[in-house]
């Protein structure tokens, strides 16, 4: 209560000075911009009157006005008395005050949870017209309701109007040239990556492909270019393999790197293949390269990391969100990986699937928009698609069309950069699968292409000479041409 006052005081004119009222105006936006709610009914009142007011002289009431328009509610009139001998407070100790009392406020909205949880699971309770009882529904409700207890704050801007704004955009352009910023997150395929320029906070990305056509080994390929070539932090969520598998196939992707090995003194070990580190055949050289690439990837200081998170018992969007969210605060990262939407936990009904997968995607896209208070964070996610669209990529030089993505139309319109990779017999003996674009929100597509494929390693690359482009995306070559080896002589290596 003696916060609160504290605040109304500091929003409300007791001098009339000029300088006095802007600040108090601005004490005023600080609040306005919160998520504060007063808890008594009389703060309440003198709140909305104040934003009344504000919204019609852009400036905040005097004490005088406010008596004045209560003047016949005693209650309010008593504790204006009581507000009016509050300190004043500007500034970081203002800003110090709302947030304490937001704090106070989530800690009363916490207890209020539980008990409504609690209240669920013994005897039931009534939530958005559906009468819901038991411990899982009131797991579930704890949840849903739980993640604005770990939202990242922050003061970035999400709303404004051309008028009077308009040139902080171009301020904001002067500073990316002149810190020459780059803040896409490649795929380490010079083809998407000279065309997409990378997939950047508030977008995501969906790799499509069939059953076993490298949808997963496509979203490996790529967190693993990120954490290494590009120094990211990266989360990797897997639904579908135990987190030593995703780890081991990490590290053997290590062993593929196209841009450390070539030349080096592990030059006639790499890479290494998959199956001999999970059935323990290595030779005693190979088990030399993978202690070291083990170490490598432990102490390396140039490189960023993967982390590996494989939940125990499924994973629905709000498992998703609350664990992102306190993830971040512990560490900041740069992209979440999910392996993949359609074994996410339904929160919905099973004969409601479609529209429940629909909205899970649309669900993706705004976490990916509004994440570390609306900063965003790229988003990543396999994709199966389904078998006429398999059918229709056979007949179609292995390009997909939208329509292949399973069950989900909301695919097309959320997602922003939609890739797919397709297999059939010639490419599988040629070790290469066919790459497309069945969409690209803000840039042109990018050209269907053949990758180049090296299975037991997990690898999947291009040609040497495929060049990055000009302006510091991957080239997947350029420390080799330093070591003079020839793209021949590397496409023959890996092969």
């Amino acid at each position: 209560m003696f916060m609160q006052r504290a605040l109304l005081r500091s929003i409300i004119s007791h001098k009339s000075g000029k300088k006095e009222i802007t600040n108090l105006t601005d004490n005023f936006s600080l609040v306005q911009k919160s998520k504060i709610s007063l808890a008594l009914d009389t703060h309440a009142e003198i709140y909305a009157y104040i934003s009344k007011h504000c919204a019609k002289f852009t400036e905040v009431p005097s004490l005088d006005r406010i008596k004045k328009n209560f003047e016949e509610n005693i209650e309010i009139t008593d504790e204006l008395v009581k507000i009016s001998q509050e300190s004043c407070l500007f500034s970081s100790n203002f800003k110090s005050l709302v947030e304490d009392i937001y704090e106070e406020q989530k800690k009363r909205e916490m207890v209020d949870l539980f008990k409504d949880a609690n209240q669920i699971s013994e005897s039931g309770k009534k939530v958005n017209g559906a009468f819901v009882s038991g411990t899982k529904e009131a797991m579930e409700y704890l949840l849903t309701n739980s993640a604005k207890f770990v939202t990242t704050e922050g003061d970035t801007k999400s709303s404004g109007s051309l008028k009077g704004e308009s040139h902080e955009s171009i301020k904001e352009y002067r500073k990316r040239k002149k810190e020459n910023k780059f803040d896409g997150l490649l795929t380490g395929l010079p083809s998407i990556d000279r065309v997409c320029k990378g997939v950047r906070p508030g977008e995501l990305c969906l790799i499509v492909a069939f059953v076993s056509e490298l949808k997963t080994t496509m979203c490996l390929n790529f967190a693993y270019t990120q954490a290494i070539e590009q120094g990211a932090y990266v989360k990797f969520i897997s639904l579908e393999m135990p987190y030593k598998v995703v780890r081991d196939i990490l590290i053997c992707l290590h062993s593929a790197n196209l841009n450390l090995w070539p030349g080096s003194e592990w030059d006639s070990v790499y890479p290494l293949n998959f199956d001999d580190i999970i059935e323990g055949t290595l030779n005693e050289r190979e088990e030399e390269f993978y202690g070291f690439l083990c170490e490598d990837l432990d102490k390396n200081p140039e490189y960023g990391d993967v982390h590996i998170y494989q939940p125990s018992d499924g994973l629905s969007f709000s498992h998703l969100k609350i664990w992102a969210e306190t993830e971040f605060r512990k560490k900041p990262f740069q992209s979440i990986y999910l392996d993949y939407i359609e074994l996410m936990e339904s929160e919905g009904k099973a004969s409601e699937y479609t529209l429940e997968l629909n909205q899970r995607i649309k669900n993706l896209k705004q976490l990916a928009l509004n994440f570390n208070d609306k900063k965003g964070i790229a988003i990543f996610s396999a994709y199966q698609a389904n078998r006429k669209g398999k059918e229709l990529a056979d007949k179609n030089d292995g390009e997909y069309r939208l329509d292949a993505l399973s069950y989900a139309n909301e695919a097309e319109r959320s997602a922003d950069l939609i890739i797919s990779s397709y297999l059939n017999d010639e490419l599988r003996a040629n070790n290469q699968n066919r790459v497309c674009c069945l969409k690209n929100r803000s840039k042109p597509k990018f050209r269907p292409f053949n990758g180049k494929t090296y299975l037991p390693a997990r690898k999947i690359f291009e040609d040497p000479m495929v060049s990055g482009t000009e302006d510091g995306t991957v080239n997947m070559a350029k420390k080799n041409q330093d070591k003079k080896i020839s793209d021949e002589e590397l496409v023959s290596k890996i092969l």
